[in-house]
């Protein structure tokens, strides 16, 4: 219902998840991407997680292909209203870093991020 759905947002932080929408977006990616969709979806044995500069400064000046570790990579950066994909593109402040890492790894990879250097 639109409504709730309004009425949610507004009242909080909270967005509803359209399921019908959600579910045709999974079926979709499982036809045209099977083996990307067993990577992120059916094996769980990975996440695609996004990672902002402003939690980790000490990446800010390194080109993408150095912020990489034995459970995690990085895939892109979200900077400048563009995701760059060349290994060679220096992050930048205000940076989203697009990172795929082993399931279960979130605290291992945080500190792995501090301690880059």
């Amino acid at each position: 219902d639109v409504y709730k759905r309004q009425l949610l947002e507004e009242m909080s932080d909270i967005i509803p998840i359209n399921f019908d929408e959600s579910a045709a977006s999974n079926v979709a990616l499982k036809i045209e991407e099977p083996l990307v969709s067993e990577l992120v979806l059916g094996s769980g044995k990975f996440e695609i997680v996004e990672k902002k500069t402003e939690f980790y400064p000490n990446l800010i000046g390194k080109r993408i292909n150095k912020v990489k570790g034995n459970f995690f990579t990085t895939l892109a950066v979200y900077q400048d209203g563009e995701f760059h994909f060349l290994p060679n593109t220096v992050i930048k402040d205000g940076a989203t870093l697009i990172v795929l890492r082993e399931a279960g790894k979130r605290k291992e990879m945080k500190k792995a991020l501090k301690e880059l250097k």
